[in-house]
């Protein structure tokens, strides 16, 4: 494994800055710090369009008969010196420092600051304190005076309407600029801080035990070169594609040269084992998914718990992928909660606003809507999946929609760690984030407490969805799935299609006896098996293991559909549900190996489906977490076991002319003969059904034993 550089993981106390020892004439008159010393003209000069004239300063230099000992203490004066000093919080601070490890030269650099400070020597920096934030923001750069590294744009301050500063800023420093534009993203001056640094900041005591914990928890540790190159590739194949929240030619820089972030590369590892094949996994050492998983997520936990990365951009993206993170229903730190934190920084950025007058640069304005708009699309199918309000409100964005540009600058050289960009990719993200709009208006019309006229708004979306599907690019329509082709990301699409179809059109009751009842029923009857023949579809080929996570509220919401059918006791449409479901239940089995979310939903079908059909469904096994969990031998063989013929996926019509089953029975499909459920469920489960059907999903899956079994030799911790 590949350690970071002692040198970084050493605690030490940040070394004083000193005063500029050049400032020019008009910063010297103002009293304001100059950095004429990184550039010429200074920053305040280039503000105000004036000549930036260099004043002669005396500073540093050494008198030429005296010493530099009245000046400075030298480095190499002993500690009894410095406790000599008469101040006794001074002398306190040089104490706690010297019982760290007096020998440390890097500490004497902090001891001579503190000495001069004691002695009255200015020591004042030459950067603002974050206090000077806001006096700063008054003098506001020029629109084309951004630094060309795209890292360093991400130090930007967003001015929503309502702040203050916002009206003091626009309105009364720049009144001239009040018609223009509207502008909210201001860059923030470099010698401005981004935090207090104070010497007896009781933080930095800290420092020490918190490098030494993520020392130990490995979080500056990274997996070999071959092993870290196959999953830095089975990530940036088979999910950034959907999820393109990195700026691929950035990363690729840094990786290479060993300088990509710690916290965005464990964050890597963490979703790429959730996806990659099984040899992969075990030559990095570990028996299960979950307990790959586990460690880099706790690695990636840690980092951002202690501050590591300071870029916002890529703490932006990375609590992102945090949130495709899922212990249990009564998790604290779960998906929900690390979206929400990927959403609060977003805006706390000014992500949902438009970037279009923020003198930005074109590559890190394609960078900021990708990740704002993955955020969104994400933000409402987690919020559909678990029935929680969505947090980002259409009417609070006007950042501009995706674009084809928008991707066309984060093309990257191919390597063997990124595969080409290819157009597949780019259609399949501009479909589902417009997909992405029609489903929070679909939670919006029909499920908010107070929505008005929930009828005529699903009508209106309906014709929404229509157009949508009926405007979709050749590549996006369904067809035969190779391999992470465009055949794969077509049905990614289209499962997300058949969910919004599902939550709009499903019946509110199992009889339905209303014209438009009867109408939206078959819709939605119509989207599950759609559902269903894409789940058979990607069992057939192999790739349900690099699916997308927003497979699994899909397959829940086709199997809600089929176990509606089974309760209308009409015997045919019974038997085609329930094969139907049992497809949905297998997908279930295969998805969970790869998003543990699956697996709830897969244990509690078993025991609803059990309970309303009295027949047995052993044959689909639920995922077992540990050493000894053991899996299915193989999809083909479970299918053999199930007794029942596969769905045709080219029985499939498109509109909704007619229902599904009766459909099949028109076309002469055979149907299996099953037999009569043992015993006649009642009209309503009563409680005891359902607490067995809920302890049942449960079976040999503990919220609280999580411990991680390590097998001796394993090189993964």
């Amino acid at each position: 494994m590949k350690n970071a550089p002692s040198s970084s993981l050493s605690p030490t106390v940040p070394k004083a800055t000193r005063r500029a020892k050049i400032a020019c004439k008009s910063c010297n008159a103002r009293r304001v710090k100059c950095d004429v010393s990184e550039s010429q003209p200074c920053w305040h000069c280039r503000v105000r369009e004036q000549p930036c004239e260099l004043i002669d300063s005396r500073r540093g230099r050494r008198s030429e008969t005296g010493s530099t000992a009245e000046s400075t203490i030298a480095p190499s004066q002993d500690a009894s010196t410095v406790k000599s000093l008469q101040d006794d919080h001074t002398r306190m601070s040089v104490d706690s420092l010297l019982s760290t490890n007096p020998a440390d030269p890097q500490h004497l650099p902090s001891l001579v600051s503190i000495e001069e400070s004691a002695l009255g020597i200015d020591t004042c920096s030459s950067v603002d304190g974050p206090d000077m934030l806001f006096a700063r923001m008054t003098e506001v750069q020029p629109l084309g005076d951004r630094s060309p590294d795209i890292r360093k744009q991400s130090r930007t301050l967003y001015l929503g309407e309502t702040f203050s500063l916002a009206f003091v800023v626009k309105t009364v420093c720049h009144p001239s600029q009040t018609g223009s534009e509207p502008r909210h993203h201001y860059p923030i001056p470099t010698s401005v801080a981004d935090r207090l640094d104070r010497r007896d900041d009781p933080a930095k005591s800290f420092l020490q035990h918190e490098d030494a914990f993520l020392q130990a928890q490995g979080a500056f540790t990274t997996l070999p070169k071959d092993l870290s190159d196959e999953l830095v590739a089975v990530f940036f194949k088979f999910f950034h594609p959907a999820w393109p929240v990195f700026d691929r030619r950035h990363f690729v820089a840094l990786y290479e040269r060993d300088q990509a972030s710690f916290l965005a590369l464990q964050t890597i590892y963490f979703i790429a084992f959730s996806i990659c094949d099984e040899d992969l996994l075990h030559r990095a050492g570990f028996f299960d998914r979950y307990q790959a998983r586990r460690v880099f997520y706790l690695r990636a936990k840690g980092l951002y718990d202690a501050d590591y990365e300071k870029d916002k951009v890529i703490l932006s993206a990375v609590l992102f992928l945090l949130g495709f993170w899922w212990l249990g229903p009564e998790d604290q730190k779960d998906t929900w909660y690390w979206l929400g934190c990927a959403v609060s920084l977003a805006q706390t950025l000014g992500m949902h606003r438009s970037t279009a007058h923020g003198g930005m640069d074109p590559r890190q304005r394609s960078l900021w809507k990708r990740i704002f708009w993955s955020i969104y699309t994400r933000d409402r199918h987690a919020a559909a999946a678990l029935g929680r309000p969505f947090r980002v409100n259409d009417e609070d964005c006007d950042v501009e929609d995706l674009c084809e540009a928008d991707f066309e600058l984060d093309i990257a050289p191919e390597t063997p760690i990124m595969a080409p960009q290819k157009s597949y990719h780019v259609q399949y993200q501009l479909a589902i984030t417009k997909l992405a709009g029609s489903f929070g208006r679909i939670m919006s019309t029909r499920y908010r407490p107070h929505s008005t006229n929930p009828q005529a708004g699903i009508k209106s979306i309906g014709e929404e969805l229509a157009r949508w599907k009926a405007n979709l690019p050749r590549e996006m329509l369904l067809q035969d799935i190779d391999r992470d082709g465009a055949g794969f990301w077509a049905s990614m699409l289209h499962a997300n299609f058949y969910t919004c179809q599902i939550l709009l059109f499903r019946p509110s009751r199992v009889i339905v006896e209303t014209d438009h009842e009867i109408q939206n029923d078959r819709i939605a009857r119509t989207a599950a098996d759609g559902m269903t023949r894409i789940a058979e579809d990607l069992l057939t080929s192999g790739m349900l293991r690099q699916a997308q996570v927003h497979m699994a509220p899909a397959l829940f919401a086709a199997c809600g559909m089929h176990a509606i059918v089974i309760r209308r006791k009409c015997a045919i449409q019974s038997q085609v549900a329930e094969n139907r479901a049992r497809q949905c239940m297998l997908a279930l089995s295969e998805l969970a190996k790869s998003w543990p979310v699956a697996n709830w939903i897969l244990r509690l079908f078993i025991s609803l489906m059990t309970r309303l059909t009295g027949h047995d469904f052993k044959d689909i096994h639920p995922v077992q977490y540990g050493p000894a969990a053991s899996a299915p031998s193989s999809i083909f063989q479970s299918q053999q076991t199930m007794g029942v013929d596969s769905l045709e996926s080219g029985s499939h019509q498109e509109g909704y002319p007619n229902d599904s089953s009766e459909r099949s029975i028109e076309v002469g499909q055979a149907l299996p003969q099953m037999p009569e459920p043992g015993n006649a469920w009642p009209e309503d489960l009563g409680p005891e059904d359902l607490n067995w059907i809920f302890q049942d999903s449960l079976g040999n899956y503990s919220l609280y034993d999580f411990s991680l079994q390590n097998e001796a030799g394993s090189t993964a911790f």
